[in-house]
């Protein structure tokens, strides 16, 4: 854990959040400003900088302070950063579901190098199925398995090989593919004024329906 200067620190470009709300960060600042830093935001090395993996938010507050400093913990650089940036996301309390949804969405295009259009056709056609054989309650159980044992039984149960993969991939980030289809995806062909009030605060489901 080390103190690291604040101009040394870049946003991370696979980071899937894409609007932090300023009340969201003045509120990380008071908290700063109030307790201190308890945690410290994490951060990988890239040449005589660094990037941040999780603490978006504390960083922002940090800025908002004008410290010029801040606690974080560099690891080494992850595979995947995207896949990184996702995990952490998830864990977030106040995850805004546009975001969710498109950095879900782009992560399953670059591992599948499929474009939107067959990435929701192939979503679509293999929850029906699913629903179909009455295995959406499974789905849930499969999150838990290794790989290779996830793949074996969605093979078993008579899904094609894109079709497992794209399960596989969806269930390995913790998301059940039929609720990703009826409540996430969908958000992605709203209008961009229903997409800004989303990012404002608006509720997924009352965004659809309207």
């Amino acid at each position: 854990e080390d103190q690291i200067e604040i101009v040394l620190i870049l946003p991370n470009a696979r980071q899937p959040r894409r609007v932090m709300p300023e009340h969201s960060i003045d509120q990380m600042a008071g908290t700063l400003e109030q307790d201190g830093q308890l945690t410290p935001i994490v951060v990988v090395k890239t040449g005589n900088s660094f990037e941040t993996v999780d603490g978006h938010r504390r960083l922002a507050g940090a800025i908002k302070l004008g410290w010029k400093t801040i606690r974080a913990v560099v690891i080494p650089r992850p595979k995947d950063m995207l896949r990184a940036a996702l995990l952490t996301f998830f864990h977030r309390e106040d995850l805004n579901p546009l975001d969710e949804a498109e950095a879900i969405t782009a992560y399953v295009q670059v591992e599948m190098e499929i474009t939107l259009e067959d990435f929701g056709r192939t979503l679509a056609t293999a929850v029906r199925r699913l629903e179909r054989k009455q295995l959406s309650g499974q789905m849930k159980v499969l999150m838990g398995v290794n790989p290779d044992e996830r793949w074996k039984q969605l093979n078993d149960w008579g899904f094609n090989t894109q079709e497992c993969e794209l399960f596989g991939i969806l269930l390995s980030l913790g998301v059940h593919p039929g609720s990703y289809k009826s409540n996430r995806l969908p958000i992605l062909n709203l209008s961009i004024d229903l997409k800004d009030a989303i990012l404002a605060g608006l509720g997924a489901d009352h965004a659809l329906t309207l």
